[in-house]
């Protein structure tokens, strides 16, 4: 059997020529998709039950396999605004905030109406720090007319690594 990576172009014309949907039974679609988002495959808690086996990142070199360069967000971002995408989820496989830029470029430039980050929580251990990212994404919400949930993983091992205090402080905010 050929492998169809070597010579893609002649299995998508192959595709082409083949009648997969039956046009007269063809209806509009009008919702909305739903899409999700690892943007690093690195997590600063280094659970070790984590099901994604998500290590602390050791070297500052970024690479495009484990963590979105700013070509790789922007390529993200025309995607899913060309995708019909209505609810985004911006989560692990690593620590979403640890790209706190691209969370805020996925806010500010998609044409997504629903966004839900999933996070270890991390960014509130200090409170002023915890304050200026909430507000920014207050700020965002407002300005860009999206509901933008944050929901932070609290579980007996996220605790024993990272502790209560950022979960404090998230509270306190709000």
């Amino acid at each position: 059997m050929e492998n169809i990576f070597r010579n893609p172009m002649k299995y998508i014309e192959e595709l082409r020529k083949i009648q997969l949907i039956d046009i007269k039974k063809d209806t509009e679609f009008l919702g909305k998709s739903i899409a999700v988002i690892f943007l690093t495959r690195y997590c600063n808690a280094d659970c070790k039950f984590c099901i994604f086996k998500s290590p602390m990142k050791q070297n500052k070199e970024v690479t495009r396999e484990d963590e979105f360069d700013e070509t790789g967000i922007e390529n993200s971002i025309e995607f899913i605004n060309k995708s019909n995408i209505g609810y985004l989820m911006i989560s692990g496989g690593g620590e979403p905030f640890l790209k706190i830029k691209h969370i805020f470029s996925l806010i500010k430039q998609t044409n997504v109406s629903d966004i839900v980050i999933v996070s270890n929580g991390f960014w509130g251990n200090n409170y002023d720090r915890a304050l200026n990212v909430l507000n920014e994404m207050h700020k965002m919400q407002e300005e860009y007319k999206k509901k933008i949930t944050i929901r932070i993983s609290i579980d007996k091992w996220h605790l024993e690594k990272l502790g209560v205090n950022h979960i404090k402080n998230i509270i306190d905010i709000f």
